[in-house]
């Protein structure tokens, strides 16, 4: 019989190479052992999330926070859900819990910019996208984000440079990826 923690091990193995049928038994079975496993419920909200029921992703990632709160992981992973569920204030304010417990987590600034995108907050939007590349310049998904919210804004010729640049880092990344096999 696996251990709890050979159980989310085994998990979220599955879960990096994309089984998500087989992470989803793993964490299950931990969560048998262990009903209120916190990184169990989580991982089980991100595996709805993924698979597109926002409202279940929802339910567990709160029960894991109600369980572990200081975890900025969840608290991040719960705003997308909020943000897939149309609740972009909720996204916003999981998003700044998530940069409270962990300032330099850039996934959460990235997401607090597609949550503010979402509520309409455009200026503050960019701001975000563009400390996300302050931490992280070669990211083409946050430079097609930038550029998303900067026409919105009509700075035609800004989102003009940041989807040019989104689009070098994809076709770079796709050379380096074909290149690895």
């Amino acid at each position: 019989m696996p251990t709890q923690t050979e159980l989310l091990d085994l998990g979220m193995s599955h879960h990096r190479a994309g089984r998500l049928d087989q992470a989803e038994q793993a964490y299950s079975h931990l969560r048998r052992e262990n009903p209120d496993h916190p990184d169990a419920l989580h991982l089980l909200g991100v595996i709805a999330h993924q698979r597109g029921d926002a409202r279940r992703a929802i339910t567990l990632i709160q029960q894991a926070i109600l369980v572990r709160p200081g975890v900025a992981a969840m608290h991040a992973n719960l705003a997308e859900a909020c943000r897939a569920a149309g609740d972009a204030r909720s996204a916003i304010e999981h998003c700044r819990k998530a940069l409270e417990i962990d300032p330099n987590f850039v996934q959460a600034r990235g997401n607090l910019g597609l949550a503010l995108l979402a509520a309409g907050q455009t200026e503050e939007a960019v701001a975000a996208f563009k400390a996300v590349l302050a931490a992280s310049v070669r990211d083409a998904l946050t430079h097609n984000n930038l550029a998303n919210a900067l026409r919105m804004l009509n700075r035609e010729d800004e989102a003009l440079i940041a989807f040019r640049t989104a689009v070098e880092l994809a076709v770079s990344y796709t050379h380096l990826r074909a290149h690895e096999t």
